[in-house]
């Protein structure tokens, strides 16, 4: 066995295989199989973003939530500073959502007093009106490949 500018590789204990490959065309070959590993394959997923506003102001904390018509997908994300992003693994497949948005008035300090059922009771009021979570009047429309920003403007 010679070795000049080749492979070689043991395929039996018996029989050895070798051939002549220069190294850039070794080197294009593992960089191809970098990339093709390091691509994410979301399924046929795509990231949603955007902004969310109440009465003229980002919401400062909150959560949306995207639930296709039949209710088998569904994916959200938090929203924070007025903005929102779900990335495309986690992502919506095309169709047409409803969109839900929730956002938590501020309660104050907790509950002073003992332990107990009564220091457990305190709930968060929902900011946001029913028309635009429980009983949303809102939509989006994922298309593949598109951009996919749904921005809210709440009253």
């Amino acid at each position: 066995m010679r070795w000049s500018k080749g492979i070689c590789v043991r395929v039996f204990p018996s029989r050895i295989f070798c051939c002549s490959v220069s190294f850039r065309t070794v080197i294009l070959m593992v960089l191809g199989l970098v990339a093709a590993g390091c691509s994410p394959d979301t399924g046929g997923r795509s990231g949603v973003f955007g902004k969310v506003q109440f009465q003229g102001s980002p919401v400062a904390n909150g959560t949306i939530e995207f639930v296709s018509a039949d209710g088998s997908q569904r994916s959200g994300s938090t929203i924070t500073a007025g903005t929102y992003a779900v990335p495309a693994p986690k992502g919506l497949l095309p169709g047409t959502y409803v969109v839900r948005i929730n956002a938590a008035e501020e309660t104050g300090p907790a509950p002073t007093g003992p332990p107990g059922p009564e220091s457990m009771t305190q709930t968060a009021k929902n900011r946001i009106p029913p028309q635009y979570n429980v009983d949303t009047t809102l939509s989006a429309e994922v298309t593949e490949g598109g951009r996919n920003e749904f921005d809210f403007d709440l009253q």
